[in-house]
This record gives structure tokens, C-alpha cells and sequence, in this order.
């Protein structure tokens, strides 16, 4: 009877492996539900077991065509922490008379209860639309009973307008995927080209002409043109530490509107060139006649006489802040001006475009030589320079030519020195807009950012604790972050200082909050637990302010490590040896210098009651390739195991 039963059970499993998952919408069945784990990726908290989408043209006589796009999927989740893929959401585009129509939503959860497949629908009344920004919104909704085990399927139809920005399709998201399809019927009066990215060539790829009626539109008879793309077993993108965004390296396709095709014989060339692009956004009205009425502005507002008695870098500063004082950011990304310059005026606030095309005005008021430049942020994506898209980017900074340097400037992060930009804009290269123009500027900096500490530690006198004196000083971008963090807040950094390990937290004080051109100050006493076995005290001279653990957990790495900017730590620590006590043991020194980091430990005792410890290290590249991975790991090896080794004092 027992091997029977093992061999109906290895039958059914083989069937199971075997059976093609159903892509019909509302075919779900057992084995979708018994199935308890994905075999290529044991781990995964859910797989999509399909995920379909379609989009076709459609002429309804009166605005022209349109572009219908639709999209069904299932989802089977394992596990709690794949709970997430319950909540949906559905980007759509709305500005004006110019909006994107959702329509047709179906979801459903489907559980096995008293051994029947019971099936849950999304109340429609759950379903809510969120204002992402001036552009986009979000159908949300969340499905019922969802649990482990649950499969879920979702369909939707969206309906646009937009034929210019014909809508792409990405083939992978953070699990597993079985198969993913995307299937376009394209008509002959639009011609596309895409980009697929991740992947040389689709796992399946079908084209062919339509047979049957044929359409008809201003006299031109005409067939559906078909492309069928679909990718098989697509693994889940693991989101790796230190990347610039998910779009950089996904599974995707894009497309761009390449040509117009009249019914009357003309053609439109739609691709763009790089200087023919920038040429098009200095003649809008809310990018480069905004930027105009801007400098006209200026000269009335700026005091120019006066201001042009100072030293450039004085006129510079002045402007750049008088900018950030007055004006606050409201959010909102955009390389255009979502109001006119009179609103923005009057208002004080607006999006990113809004200030910093205005600063470009001001400044060019002023005489700087200074241009717009446009970029695509880190949580966006880097920029394909090969590709003159203008939906790639998503921001705008300036950038100033003075005595012989390049400066960029952002009006909207008060935070950070007058000039420089913040971390979101250090993305790879930007795109300086000027006339008929095709330059770019690097946006990384290779100044690189420090935190330093100056650390006393004296025993108290009965030996059962550290008293520590701690003083941080922060520089550039470590210093905007730990402000962005903590706010200035000194409850929020006590705390946050108790969480590391310090018994009490007295006397904390922070200085230069509001001075950016300053570094950032953070002083405290503390006392810490004194290690006492035996007669001797164990000492950690950095305390727990250096990295306890390596953060480059992969074995391997994929992609670029991408760490923003150049960094590093510097340490200082005294140490009064208590009465009775001598040094035992102390750690060697360490030395390790080349192109990728600076790494140096040293111990000295100054005298029997004295020890200085020093530390310093520096990861001197923003960005390092994936072949670098391996040294990079060594090295953080080696600085977590000095930085927190300890040294030896015995009772003599």
C-alpha cells in the first residue's frame, strides 16, 4: 500500500510539473492552489505564474485613434511577506483634458475552503484613485482574504489617448515570474522602435500581417500588424544593495513614436536628435520662455548694481540662497514649470522645475553664464545617451561656468552647500540644455564625504563603566543625511544612540544645523558597559560607531556597486589606562592604499596612563564595477575586523 501510495504521489506531481498553467482569465484550479512552492526559486515569497498584456489601436471617428491597453495576471502567494502583492496599483496619466481612462477592473483571491475553491471578488466600492503628481494618478485597491496560499488574478483596460508615448511592458519584478507576454497590433500610419533592456532577444517572438476584414481609415484599407514577445521562467530581480534604481537593470521594453505616416502620403519624422531636443524645450513656454521672463524678472528684483560690487562667488551664494529661502519645493519632480512665473512668484512654492528654471533666470540677470540641465534622478533610471528621449528624464538642476569651473546648483535642498546637488541627482550624466547643443555634464563629485570622530574614554572609578566623550563632525553629503534623517531632532539621535549600545546619552548638542556650508556637529558624554573578565578589561576603542557587520552580503555581484559618492570614516580615540592596569595586548597596525580605498590603524601609547588610537578609511570611487565586487568585500572585511578589534588591559 506504501508504494502504491509514493507512486500515485510521484504520478501526480509529475502531472503538476507537466500541466501548462492556464492563461485564461478565471481558469484557476487545484493544482494552482496545492502549489506550495516554485521549483527554480525555492525561496520566493510568490511567483506570477502569468502576466499578459495587450495593446491595440482604436478609432472612434471623432478625436482619432487611441491606444487600448490591457493587461490580466495571477499571482500565487507562499508566504506572509509575500502578502504585498494584494495591494495593487494602476499608474494612469491625467493633466487636463489629456487623461488616460481605467476601466473594466476584475480581481479576485482564490482560497481552497471545505475542499472547494472559494473565490473572493474586490469590492468595487474599495477601489480609490491617489494623486501621484500634476501627471500620473493611482487606481488603488487592496484584494480580500488574502493568505498563504492564496492565488490571485487581476485584470484591467486602460484607455489613452497618448499615442506618443505608446506605453512599454517590463517582463520582471521582484519574484519569479513563469512566463510574461507583451502583444501589440500596430497600424501603418505610427511607427515605433523599442528598447529591450536585460535581455539580447525574447524567448518567444512572433509577427505576422492579420487576415479577415480589413479597417479603413481616411480611404486607406489597411491590416493589423501583429508582435507577439513573450519571456519565459524570468527570475526575480534581486534588489541589491548600493544600486542606482530597479529600472537600470529590469527586464523591460520601451518604445518611442518614431514616425508619423498621413493617409494624404506626407511623413513625420518624430525621433528626436539631442540638439533638435533641447532647441524644442527652450522655445516651450513653461521650460525655456519661462526661464526667459525669469532673467526680465530679475533685473527689476536683484539689487545689480550693488551685488555687482561683490566677489563672484559672494554674488553666487547670495542668489542661490535668497532662492531657497524664499521659495519652498512642493514635492513635485518635473523638468517643466507646473505655473506660470507670476503664480510661482506669488505663491512661493512649486515644483522642482519651477524654482530651479526660475534660479537659472536670476542668475543669468546677473550675468552668470548659466544653463538648465536636465537628468533623470537615481530612483529613475540613468540616462541612455543613445537614445534622444525626452521621457527618460525627470528633473532639472543648473549648471554655472565661473572662473573656469563647472558648478551645479538646486534651489530646492536648503540642506545642502550652495553648490551642490543632493544625492537623489547624482546620477551618472545630465543633459546641459542650450541652443542646437549636445553636451553633457558629469553630476558625481569625487570630493569625498567624512565623518570624523574625537573619542575620550576614561573608567570610572570602580571600573564598571566607560565615561565617553564623543564629538562627530559631519562633511557634505554626510552631513545632508544625517540631517535629512534626524531633523535636528536630539530626542530622535539620543535614541537612536541608546539603540547602538550606550548605556545613558548626557549633554547632547548638534551645531550648524541651519549653515550648510558648515560641517555638522554632534557632541554628547555617554557612559558604555565595561568588559571585566578576570582581571582584565576588554577595550573597543572606536565604541559601536563603526560598522559591526560587512553591508556587501552577496557572494558574487551582478551589477555596478554604487555607493553615491566617496566616503569614508576618520577616528580619533584616547584612552586613559585606570591605576593598576598596563597594556597587554594591542592590535597591529594596518596600512592598505591603491586606487579603490585607504585604509590605516595605528595604536601608540603615549604614556603608562595613555593610549591614542587612530583610524581612517576611505572608499575613494562613488561607483565601482562589478569586477571590483571582490576586493571591495575583502577591504570591508578587513575594516570591519580592525576597526572593531580589541586590545587588552591586565591588572599588574
Amino acid at each position: 500500500m506504501k508504494t502504491y501510495f509514493s507512486a500515485l504521489l510521484l504520478l501526480l506531481t509529475v502531472l503538476c510539473n507537466a500541466q501548462e498553467i492556464s492563461r485564461e482569465f478565471g481558469k484557476v484550479n487545484i493544482l494552482d492552489i496545492n502549489l506550495k512552492e516554485y521549483a527554480k526559486d525555492k525561496n520566493a515569497d510568490a511567483v506570477v505564474l502569468y502576466d499578459l498584456g495587450k495593446s491595440y489601436f482604436f478609432n472612434d471617428d471623432v478625436n482619432g485613434f487611441k491606444v487600448i491597453f490591457e493587461r490580466s495576471f495571477k499571482i500565487k502567494i507562499f508566504k506572509k511577506s509575500g502578502f504585498k502583492w494584494g495591494e495593487v496599483e494602476i499608474p494612469y496619466y491625467y493633466e487636463g483634458e489629456t487623461f488616460e481612462n481605467v476601466s473594466d477592473i476584475e480581481a479576485y483571491s482564490y482560497n481552497l475552503e471545505n475542499s472547494m475553491i472559494k473565490r473572493d471578488k474586490v469590492d468595487e466600492k474599495s477601489i480609490f484613485d491617489e494623486k501621484h503628481n500634476k501627471y500620473w494618478r493611482n487606481k488603488k485597491f487592496a484584494l480580500p482574504n488574502i493568505k498563504e496560499g492564496t492565488v490571485i488574478e487581476v485584470r484591467y483596460k486602460i484607455e489613452s489617448p497618448r499615442v506618443f508615448d505608446f506605453r512599454g511592458w517590463t517582463f520582471q519584478s521582484t519574484i519569479p515570474t513563469v512566463y510574461s507576454e507583451f502583444f501589440a497590433k500596430m497600424i501603418p500610419f505610427y511607427e515605433y522602435t523599442y528598447i529591450l533592456q536585460g535581455k539580447d532577444r525574447f524567448d518567444v517572438y512572433e509577427t505576422y500581417t492579420e487576415n479577415g476584414m480589413k479597417n479603413r481609415f481616411m480611404g486607406i484599407e489597411y491590416n493589423d500588424v501583429v508582435y507577439k514577445c513573450g519571456m519565459k521562467d524570468v527570475p526575480a530581480f534581486n534588489d541589491e544593495s548600493y544600486i542606482t534604481s530597479y529600472n537600470d537593470y529590469i527586464l523591460k521594453m520601451d518604445f518611442q513614436l518614431c514616425k508619423i505616416h498621413h493617409p494624404d502620403g506626407y511623413n513625420r519624422d518624430i525621433i528626436s536628435t539631442w540638439p533638435k531636443l533641447n532647441t524644442d524645450l527652450l522655445k516651450r513656454s513653461d521650460f525655456g520662455k519661462y526661464c526667459d521672463a525669469a532673467e526680465k524678472a530679475g533685473t527689476k528684483i536683484l539689487n545689480l548694481p550693488e551685488l555687482k560690487l561683490k566677489p563672484e562667488n559672494e554674488q553666487l551664494e547670495y542668489i542661490i540662497n535668497s532662492v531657497k529661502t524664499n521659495f519652498n519645493w512642493d514635492g513635485q519632480y518635473g523638468y517643466f514649470a507646473y505655473k506660470t512665473l507670476k503664480e510661482f512668484q506669488k505663491e512661493k512654492t512649486g515644483n522642482i522645475g519651477s524654482i530651479n528654471l526660475y534660479l537659472a533666470g536670476l542668475l543669468k540677470a546677473t550675468g552668470f553664464d548659466a544653463y538648465p540641465v536636465i537628468l533623470s534622478t537615481r530612483k529613475n533610471g540613468k540616462i541612455k545617451s543613445d537614445y534622444p528621449f525626452l521621457h527618460f528624464f525627470d528633473y532639472v538642476i543648473v549648471m554655472i561656468k565661473t572662473n573656469g569651473k563647472i558648478l551645479l546648483a538646486d534651489a530646492t535642498e536648503p540642506m545642502c552647500p550652495y553648490t551642490q546637488i543632493p544625492p537623489r541627482c547624482k546620477n551618472d550624466m545630465g543633459l546641459i540644455v542650450e541652443k542646437d547643443g549636445q553636451n553633457w555634464v558629469k553630476l558625481n563629485n569625487s570630493e569625498p564625504s567624512f565623518v570624523n570622530y574625537n573619542i575620550k574614554l576614561t573608567y570610572s572609578r570602580n571600573l564598571d563603566s566607560l565615561n565617553c566623550s564623543v564629538n562627530k563632525n559631519y562633511t557634505l553629503f554626510e552631513a545632508y543625511d544625517f540631517k535629512e534623517d534626524y531633523k535636528d531632532d536630539t530626542e530622535k539621535i539620543k535614541k537612536s544612540l541608546l539603540e547602538k549600545g550606550y548605556n545613558s546619552i548626557d549633554s547632547l548638542k548638534t551645531e550648524n544645523y541651519l549653515d550648510p556650508q558648515k560641517n555638522y556637529f554632534v557632541k554628547y558624554l555617554a557612559t558604555y558597559q565595561v568588559e571585566n573578565i578576570e582581571n582584565k578589561l576588554y577595550v573597543t576603542p572606536f565604541l559601536n560607531e563603526t560598522n559591526a557587520t560587512n553591508p556587501l552580503k552577496q557572494s558574487t555581484r551582478v551589477y555596478p556597486v554604487d555607493f553615491i559618492y566617496p566616503f569614508g570614516k576618520k577616528f580619533k580615540s584616547i584612552i586613559n589606562i585606570p591605576n593598576g592596569y598596563k597594556v597587554e595586548f594591542l592590535p597591529q597596525p594596518l596600512s592598505i592604499d591603491n586606487d579603490q580605498v585607504y585604509i590605516e590603524y595605528q595604536t601608540i601609547e603615549i604614556d603608562k596612563s595613555h593610549l591614542l588610537v587612530t583610524g581612517i578609511y576611505q572608499f575613494k570611487k562613488s561607483v565601482y564595477g562589478s569586477d571590483d565586487y571582490k576586493n571591495l568585500k575583502y577591504f570591508y572585511n578587513e575594516i570591519v575586523k580592525k576597526f572593531n578589534e580589541k586590545m587588552v588591559l591586565v591588572k599588574i
